[in-house]
């Protein structure tokens, strides 16, 4: 009875530890030294004072971009052992799960004592709905790396406005202007702002979808010469398509803004509103393979 004790308290411990929370930010950077600690204090003030108090623009150029530097390495920093921990949490959880549920399998069927095999039973049926709830979150084993990738793909683009805005005269990029991309930096590095960042990505191609749609249905469909020249590109015998040439033709469409999905080449071929596209098209492609 006191080894089923000691083992339902381990397993009690293990189970535990595979079912913590799991974070969605990173840590808050820490300043190096702050008279009040503010784990959302970007700005040591004494840095802020020196910046604020110098004349010289172009020393003061020079304070602010070290004060930039010094957070975004911090951001860095805290974005790395975030990535780490989620990774770690993220896969964990499912290994760790699967081999206490082995465990206390084994357990239920050599331990003696109804109210023991009961007691186990019930920490298997535990750690399976933890297990269960975990996997219909956005963490399981299969979305949690296109999260963490979208995390660093959304952190880039503000690195590169924070490294373009670093080159700008203090007059039109103080510290507080960059103050406020820092805070983007930080957010683009969580769970909530990635998540957030795809739906309003799904959100812009369903409607570029739909104008697409709205337009091909709205197309009046004609015969013209460039149509018609273009049309022999495509299908040169009548009836087999040039697999070159449309992928020529493709790329065209998408260097002018066109939609190319299927159906798309038909409806660029004959609407009436695209007749003059069609004539820079036969023109543009009809003469580089001639």
């Amino acid at each position: 009875m006191r080894m089923c004790a000691r083992a339902l308290t381990v397993l009690g411990v293990f189970s535990l530890s595979c079912c913590a929370s799991l974070r969605g930010f990173p840590e808050p950077p820490r300043p190096a030294s702050v008279a009040q600690q503010d784990p959302q204090y970007l700005i040591e003030p004494e840095a802020l004072k020196r910046y604020t108090n110098e004349t010289d623009q172009e020393r003061k150029k020079l304070l602010r971009n070290e004060m930039i530097d010094e957070r975004v390495l911090e951001i860095d920093s805290r974005f790395q052992e975030f990535e780490m921990e989620l990774w770690r949490q993220g896969v964990g959880l499912g290994i760790g799960t699967d081999w206490v549920q082995l465990a206390i399998a084994g357990a239920t069927a050599t331990l003696g004592g109804e109210a023991v095999k009961a007691a186990l039973g019930a920490a298997s049926a535990g750690l399976v709905g933890a297990k269960s709830s975990f996997d219909k979150n956005a963490f399981m084993e299969k979305t949690l790396p296109l999260i963490m990738s979208g995390m660093v793909a959304e952190r880039e683009p503000v690195r590169a406005s924070i490294e373009r805005n670093k080159q700008l005269p203090v007059a039109d990029y103080t510290v507080f202007a960059a103050l406020s991309e820092l805070k983007k930096f930080i957010r683009a590095g969580t769970i909530p702002g990635t998540i957030q960042a795809i739906a309003i990505d799904a959100g812009n191609k369903a409607t570029r979808a739909d104008k697409d749609i709205k337009n091909i249905r709205s197309a009046r469909f004609v015969q013209d010469d460039a149509g018609d020249a273009a049309w022999a590109f495509w299908v040169p015998d009548g009836e087999t398509v040039d697999k070159g040439n449309e992928q020529l033709l493709i790329q065209w469409m998408k260097i002018h803004g066109l939609p190319t999905g299927p159906g798309t080449i038909v409806w660029f071929l004959t609407a009436d509103k695209l007749s003059d596209h069609r004539v820079l098209a036969a023109n543009a492609l009809i003469r580089k393979t001639n």
